[in-house]
């Protein structure tokens, strides 16, 4: 992505510099592709939080660690991916 997007600040660290904290410093000052590296990770954990209810009904998920730091920049992706790949239960009598 480093040569596709050139105006990222992500581009301002070494790639083994690159790590979680990074991502977010950059987010957090409006970098697109950061933005976009959290969305994408809020998508396949909402769809894998989706597959987990479906098969195990929990009364609660709690998540903890660097995905709550994340803040809504991980979370919300993460709500709207997981309630979109829920399937709806309907009792039919």
């Amino acid at each position: 992505m480093r040569a596709e997007f050139p105006e990222s600040m992500l581009n301002q660290y070494p790639e083994d510099a690159i790590n979680s904290k990074t991502v977010h410093k950059c987010a957090e000052k409006g970098d697109p592709i950061a933005i976009e590296v959290f969305r994408y990770t809020g998508q396949k954990l909402g769809e894998a939080l989706a597959n987990f209810v479906m098969f195990s009904s929990p009364e609660a998920i709690l998540l903890f660690g660097g995905v709550i730091k994340a803040g809504d920049f991980i979370l919300k992706p993460a709500k709207l991916h997981m309630e979109r790949n829920l399937f709806l239960y309907l009792e039919i009598r």
